[in-house]
């Protein structure tokens, strides 16, 4: 019982899950998640280090390196990016796209592990890094706060509530706050009256620390308790900090107002600042809790926040949406309901015109079902609704009825043959379940590669593999169950017992027969006319738009503004408002939401996030419409270009494509001035280029720094340091923090600046203030003191000169102007700049970085420098290997599928050499579409491959049924194409119109074009070209007779059908089982096969070279040539020996052949003198003729008369059987030159053997030889790291103590990283050695290997005793036996012109043949002697005499040229060897030097005798001498293996 007889027998059953997928798929899709884009993590990390009062440069040698060195060692590790500017470090570290998202937190973990490691080797100063591993999360939901009068501080008070209230709705995962200007307590000290006070900087400081300094007080016990006791240290509000009383003034009761003003006011500069509509906003960003439904949580916010607005916010305060998730949901959502029902009312039309009312009413029935049905099973799966997903539920909505149309198809040809109703409901079922089944897997593999591909891109295009997967087994579940009860119900065709013509007698399907037909007779036109519409395809596919991923449909764009590093955010600012005042005029643009210092938000996931920077703005713009917003980019990003110039503005539009340029060029290497010199070689390049724009590249131009020049003999003459110094000109800027203030929960920095009496900054810089932190007591001497106890000195003055302060001009040596890079960037530890551009209108941009690439390889590189294409080009190329990674195995299980369903391979080849027919479809409906070809295009052209194998399989299933019922191949392939054109053309039209909703988005646009024109024409390859590969593979020439014999008996196989039906049913499950088993076995064998761990193998040099003589591939086919060889000899023996054969015939016909001779009278003849035959007794007439009858004969006087005559030959049991017996008497010599031509081709077999086996024990010994060197190498490269490791550790303790200087340090460690280098670079040639190795002694190539031999010293002993004699090459030999050949074949070709001869005997006997019936058997003897002269033949014989003598001289003369080539070649290896062995001695001389060398430098390093230039050299000479003397050692063994190979000794 199959399937389809199940539900008709169990009704009920299915009638109620038919009815839970109703009922659940409308509870699912409310219930479910619903989201914009999948939920995808961002594998990137920041980590953030302050580091104050450094440079660029400085900031990237001491943090940034040290930072990068220890991250980098983590492992799964894409790329570490870092952009030091002054006073901070930003490093981005990118995972690899492969890491599965479970393992995030886990990665993360391990970097803030490696950054806390790192953090002690930072200088100090430098505050702790922080890793930022969130800044990837997606805010769903970003409002603007906007106000109308309400102070900034108080506006923040509300956000912050907000932010509360907004927290504690169920499904909120996070809440952010963007613009908030942070609120502080500013002090400014006004020197003059300090120090008419007699007021010390130093003592404010001590004052405002200890009063907020937390200071444990202990415990009090009493009775039963302990009480904790505390000192208040908390200001309760700013006239607290105002009465302090100053450290050390107590007598005198000085206050902090005496000497300073408190105030409140706002952190300066700001980082980042919000307006919405030119008016002052604040940002606040909702993310989602994971699985939650993003309508419904904005329908919750949105509630929330009127609720608040009503009650507790006051008047005034708004909040706009700048980017609205759930609204985006809620028409994506709406819009999918729309082509949903677009769809399933196409597809219901197109049947119902095709195949009646009712079967489309049954088959959109089934499609609705198996909608709601998928959203169970994907509710059930933890699915989400968002683009994806939608858009797969689109895609599949053609391919879900593919399987219903088929089965509603064959039960209507089956009740219009008169098969009863039952049976045709189940008859289609039968035969085609597996088929259909094995189609649906085939065309979900054919999206697996989707599925299985590990990185980011592939993670957010999964569902569209999980969706289809669902509904297409879904939909073949109900086509064996719902569509015949449905049927049954529904269906009422006339019983109308129609033959096969007459069921496609119709005007089109004649029409389809005759064209096959004409196709079938003309294959190699057919063939011919597809290959010359493929190469045109491929010829056009240039001209095919390549990209990536296609700009998104949104009313919404944003601006990126960049200023060079160093610019202020006021300037910022004021640009952006003239943007802003210039957007907003224009009728098309609603909205615009600018931010200042950053990327308010990640707000959806198709958008890049820019670093945070003062010098950096931003716009997000509202249009109207998307249409709107495409029209006037140009013009826009024209006039933004032309108004800033001294600006980088750019417009982008959202992009799943998460590289920050599409086209970029990186340069790397440690100069920047030469990587400037590059990138500005790349830049004009990008420039001259009309289809690239907005050029730049990611480092700044040099900004100018005011450097104070701090001279020590002035500043410690006026009490100063360096740290004063600092200080000082930090409370005239920015402000000295010292401490905070608590409002509340709410933490306000405490900042004290240093002003003039009127309260305003210092505006020159060398008039600042300088004052040292502590009291200067260096004027305070004796004569002072005494001058001040005699009066002679001013109090005032003395408190002047040791509290009081100095202008910077008097205590420095100037301020001076200096220009150094505001931003140092580096990829993967090296610096590198960046070349970039945007494409320009109408091109892709790989368009354009093919134009780019021949100009930019004529840059020259310097030694050191590399370049690398970045960009789309990266991501899109990632993203194509790991989805190509995958497709060999989804091509496996489609053939394994395949070869299950067929039995052989034959039919899987037809459908696999279709397949590259659809690119034929692709390209024209690409061109006429203009859409990119893209990653989304190449999922679609995968999808349609799986599209093509299912009408194949179906369309081959059916001619194999057809031929198996009886008919001949040409009738069946006519009828089998006509039975499924209907089916295949309604499946194909149906997931082609259903497509059309897909047309106008922007992101699968491509992939339904890709689909529906390869469909389009894979449909009519399906139908036509399929059947001319069936008859190129499967002939039809001699099956037509008997296709037209069984057509006759087709009366009688219907009859019969479902016995036929039954046993092969049988068949087919035991063959699939069969069939089954050996795949499980295959796959396991691959499986164990990729997992198991690598063998460990111990070799010595014998073992090698046995293991090598034993795997070669090459000996063995030498070796069975030798086999051969032999065969040949004794084949050519046996020519020597006579021959003896027998025959024997045998005849049998059933009829005897009878002859019947009739009798009459006959003329009597005589013979007259003349021996001439004349009639006797004729009758003459007068005249003298012969008197003629009436049938023109003459008459005779007197005739004979002879009776009829019956013969009857019989041959029922006729038979004749014989021996004969062959010998070659003389054959001039040709059966002796054969044999002893064969002998000798024996002996160069063997000699071949020799020959080949030398060669491999060569190669053996070479790779042998060249493992162990390297593995020395390997020693030698870590016994020098160690030593240089050592130098840089002493270094670095000299250096912390200050004897030695920093340059001799970095020299040192570039030297370290020059030996980690060689030891990587050594390592890299031990595993590619090893790998070699093991090629050749056939392990696997992951062996493990364990060598017992050393390179050695000297020469190996008994080397020169058997001298330089060649007698024994293989080659030599060789070269003998084929002079001696050539001399047999000289004696063949003469054996051809002497005398041949030769007997035999035969013995015969037949018998068995009957006359009349008698018979008589025959029995004969025979013997035969042949003999054979030539003559005279022009002279053939003794020129091809003389033509095979003179190739034996020619064979003569190459063997004396290579024997002198031989003898030349034992001279050169004797020479190399005692060369080789000569440099062994001499680097083993220099490497004893070397170390006394070493030693030697060390020891005069160590005590301050030897430079470190010299004791390195030193160190590069030992170095260098070591790896000399293991090059010599290995070239020494290798020339000696060379030479036994050259005297013909090297054997195993």
């Amino acid at each position: 019982m199959n399937l389809a007889e199940y539900a008709l027998n169990n009704r009920a059953l299915v009638k109620f899950l038919i009815a839970v997928l109703v009922v659940g798929g409308i509870f699912s899709f409310v219930s479910m998640s619903k989201l914009e884009d999948p939920e995808i993590k961002v594998k990137q990390a920041l980590v953030v280090t302050v580091y104050p009062g450094a440079s660029a440069h400085k900031v990237e040698l001491e943090v940034t390196d040290v930072l990068e060195k220890e991250i980098r060692a983590m492992g799964d590790i894409a790329s570490v990016e870092s952009k030091s500017m002054a006073d901070l470090s930003i490093i981005t570290v990118e995972l690899e796209s492969t890491v599965p998202p479970a393992e995030l937190e886990q990665k993360w973990d391990i970097l803030r592990r490696r950054v806390t490691n790192a953090a002690s080797q930072l200088p100090d100063g430098c505050v702790t890094p922080v890793v930022k591993d969130d800044f990837g999360d997606v805010y769903g939901m970003f409002y603007a706060m906007t106000t109308d009068g309400i102070a900034d501080e108080e506006m923040v008070e509300y956000a912050n509530l907000v932010k509360r209230e907004l927290q504690d709705i169920p499904g909120v995962r996070r809440v952010d706050i963007y613009g908030d200007r942070k609120p502080c307590i500013n002090i400014d000290i006004i020197q003059d009256k300090m120090a008419n006070l007699g007021v010390h900087p130093a003592e404010i400081l001590a004052t405002l620390n200890n009063q907020n300094k937390t200071v444990y007080s202990g415990y009090f016990k009493t009775g039963k308790s302990r009480l904790r006791i505390g000192v208040d240290d908390s200001y309760e509000s700013i006239r607290d900090i105002e009465n302090l009383l100053i450290q050390g003034h107590e007598n005198d009761q000085l206050r902090l107002r005496d000497v300073a003003s408190v105030t409140r006011g706002y952190q300066d500069p700001s980082r980042n600042e919000m307006r919405y509509d030119t008016v002052r906003a604040l940002g606040i960003s909702i993310s989602m809790e994971k699985g939650g439904n993003i309508v419904t949580l904005g329908e919750k916010v949105d509630a929330r926040l009127e609720q608040l607005k009503s009650s507790r916010i006051p008047v005034g305060i708004d909040f706009q949406k700048v980017f609205f998730q759930p609204d985006r949901v809620r028409e994506a959502i709406g819009t999918f309901m729309i082509n949903l029902v677009e769809s399933v009312l196409v597809v219901i039309l197109v049947l119902m015109l095709t195949m009646g009312f009712r079967s489309g009413v049954i088959i959109g029935t089934g499609l609705v079902i198996i909608v709601l049905g998928a959203f169970v099973i994907l509710y059930l799966l933890d699915g989400t609704l968002q683009r994806v997903s939608l858009a797969a539920l689109i895609v599949a909505m053609g391919m879900l009825v593919d399987n219903a149309i088929v089965i509603v198809d064959g039960i209507l040809v089956d009740l219009k043959r008169g098969i009863p109703k039952p049976a045709a409901l189940t008859n289609i079922a039968k035969k085609t379940a597996m088929p259909l089944l094995g189609a649906t897997l085939i065309a979900i593999l054919a999206f697996f590669p989707i599925f299985m591909s590990p990185d980011t891109v592939g993670e957010y295009v999964r569902d569209l593999f999980i969706v289809l997967a669902v509904s297409l087994l879904l939909s073949w579940i109900l086509a064996l169950t719902q569509i015949p009860i449905h049927a049954d119900y529904s269906l009422k065709v006339k019983n109308e017992h129609l033959s096969e013509e007459q069921l496609y007698d119709s005007g089109m399907y004649r029409w389809f027969r005759k064209f096959l037909t004409y196709m079938l007779y003309h294959k190699k036109f057919a063939v011919g006319a597809v290959v010359i519409l493929l190469a045109l395809s491929a010829w056009c596919f240039q001209y095919i738009p390549q990209g990536f991923f296609p700009d998104l449909s949104y009313t919404q764009l944003y601006i990126e503004y960049k200023v060079p590093e160093g610019g202020t955010l006021e300037a910022v600012q004021g640009d952006i408002a003239e943007i802003e005042a210039y957007l907003l005029s224009r009728p098309d643009i609603t909205h615009v939401t600018s931010s200042f210092g950053g990327t308010p938000s990640r707000y959806n996931l198709v958008r890049s996030i820019a670093l945070p920077a003062m010098s950096y703005g931003e716009l997000i713009v509202d249009y109207t419409d998307a249409d709107a917003l495409k029209s006037s980019i140009p013009g826009l990003q024209q006039y933004l270009t032309e108004h800033y110039p001294d600006a980088y503005v750019r417009i982008k539009r959202y992009n799943l494509m998460y590289e920050d340029f599409p086209v970029e060029l990186m340069f790397c290497g440690p100069d920047p001035a030469v990587l400037k010199s590059l990138s500005a070689q790349a830049e004009q390049i990008m420039n001259d280029e009309p289809t690239a724009t907005l050029v730049t590249n990611n480092w700044e131009p040099e900004a100018p720094v005011l450097m104070v020049d701090y001279y020590q003999p002035i500043a410690r003459q006026a009490g100063l340091s360096r740290t004063d110094v600092g200080l000082s000109l930090l409370s005239a800027t920015d402000g000295l923090p010292v401490g905070s203030y608590y409002e509340g929960t709410t933490a306000m920095p405490i900042y004290i600046k240093s002003v003039d009496n009127e309260g305003e900054e210092t505006a020159a810089l060398e008039n600042i203030p300088v004052w040292s932190v502590l009291p200067s007591l260096t004027g305070l001497d004796g004569e002072t003191i005494k001058g001040l106890l005699m009066g002679t000195v001013k109090k005032e003055d003395l408190l002047s000169e040791v509290v009081g302060s100095t202008p910077l001009s008097q205590a420095t040596r100037g301020v001076k102007i200096e220009w150094e890079d505001p931003v140092v960037w580096r990829y993967n530890g090296q610096r590198a700049i960046k070349a970039r551009c945007n494409n320009a209108q109408g091109y892709t941009a790989e368009s354009v970085r093919g134009k780019l690439i021949p100009l930019v390889d004529t840059i020259t590189l310097p030694e050191g420098y590399t370049k690398q294409w970045l960009g789309e080009h990266k991501a899109s190329s990632e993203a194509m290997r790991y989805l190509f990674k995958n497709v060999p195995w989804a091509i496996v299980m489609i053939i394994v599928i395949l070869i299950m369903l067929f039995k052989d391979f034959r039919k899987p080849t037809i459908i696999f050499l279709c397949l590259p027919l659809a690119a034929i479809g692709i390209v024209f409906g690409m061109l006429i579409s203009g859409k990119d070809f893209g990653f989304v295009a190449i999922v679609g052209a995968l999808g349609l491959i799986g599209m093509m194998i299912k009408n194949g399989v179906v369309l081959l299933d059916e001619i194999t049924l057809q031929i198996a019922s009886g008919k001949g191949r040409l009738v069946a392939l006519l009828d089998s194409s006509s039975s499924r054109f209907r089916p295949v053309m309604m499946a194909s039209l149906t997931t082609i119109l259903g497509m059309i909703p897909l047309l106008g988005d922007d992101l699968f646009g491509s992939l339904a074009v890709t689909i529906m024109g390869g469909l389009l024409v894979g449909t009519v390859i399906t139908l036509v070209f399929i059947p001319v590969l069936y008859a190129l593979f499967f002939p039809i020439e001699k099956e037509d007779k008997v296709g037209a014999l069984h057509k006759s008996d087709n009366e009688k196989l219907d009859n019969e059908w479902c016995f036929s039906l039954k046993e092969t049913t049988v068949l087919r499950v035991v063959n699939d089982r069969r069939m089954m088993k050996t795949t499980l076995l295959i796959l396991t064998v691959l499986f164990f096969s990729g997992v198991c761990p690598a063998q460990i193998v111990e070799l010595d040099l014998q073992k090698c070279r046995k293991m090598a003589v034993e795997n070669s591939k090459k000996l063995q086919s030498a070796e069975q040539q030798g086999q051969k060889a032999g065969f040949d000899k004794k084949a050519y023996r046996a020519n020597f020996l006579p021959k003896l054969s027998a025959t024997g015939l045998y005849a049998y016909v059933h009829k005897k052949m009878k002859f019947d001779i009739d009798g009459g009278y006959l003329p009597v003849y005589d013979v007259n003198d003349v021996g001439q035959a004349v009639p006797l007794n004729s009758l003459y007439m007068p005249e003298g003729k012969p008197v003629l009858g009436a049938d023109g004969i003459p008459l005779f006087k007197q005739y004979a008369f002879m009776p009829d005559i019956d013969l009857a030959l019989g041959i029922e049991n006729a038979y004749t059987v014989g021996v004969m017996l062959e010998q070659p008497l003389y054959m001039g010599g040709k059966v002796r030159s054969a044999f002893r031509m064969a002998s000798i081709g024996k002996e160069i077999a063997d000699l071949n053997v020799k020959y080949n086996q030398a060669e491999v024990l060569a190669e053996a010994d070479a790779a042998y030889w060249q493992y162990l060197k390297v593995c020395e190498q390997v020693k030698a490269a870590g016994k020098y790291l160690e030593v240089v490791k050592e130098l840089v550790r002493n270094l670095e303790d000299a250096y912390r103590t200050g004897m030695a200087a920093q340059n001799d340090l970095l020299k040192a460690q570039v030297k370290q990283n020059e030996a980690e280098l060689m030891v990587q670079k050594a390592q890299n040639g031990l595993a590619l050695s090893g790998m070699n190795l093991c090629r050749i002694v056939g392990v696997d190539l992951m062996s493990e290997l364990t060598v017992r031999d050393s390179l050695g010293e000297g020469i190996v002993s008994g080397l020169w005793e058997e001298g330089d004699n060649i007698t024994g090459r293989p080659e030599y030999n060789m070269l003998e036996r084929q002079i001696e050949l050539k001399e047999k074949e000289v004696a063949l070709t003469r054996s051809d012109f002497l005398p041949q001869l030769g007997v035999s005997a035969s013995y015969g006997y037949s018998d068995g043949i009957t006359l009349n019936g008698k018979s008589d058997g025959i029995a004969s003897f025979a013997a035969l002697a042949s003999l054979k002269i030539p003559i005279y033949h022009w002279g053939e014989g003794r020129n091809k005499v003389k033509a095979m003598k003179a190739e034996e001289e020619m064979v003569r003369l190459k063997k004396e040229e290579t024997e002198q080539m031989m003898q030349l070649e034992v001279a050169r290896a004797r020479y190399n060897v005692e060369d080789a062995a000569t440099r062994v001695r001499l680097t083993r001389r220099s490497l004893s030097q070397a170390e006394e060398n070493l030693q030697v430098s060390k020891n005069r390093f160590e005590v301050g005798m030897e430079t470190l230039t010299n004791y390195m050299e030193a160190q590069a000479q030992w170095q260098k001498a070591w790896s000399d003397w293991i090059e010599a050692k290995a070239e020494l063994r290798v020339n000696e293996t060379y030479y036994l190979k050259s005297t013909g000794r090297l054997s195993d």
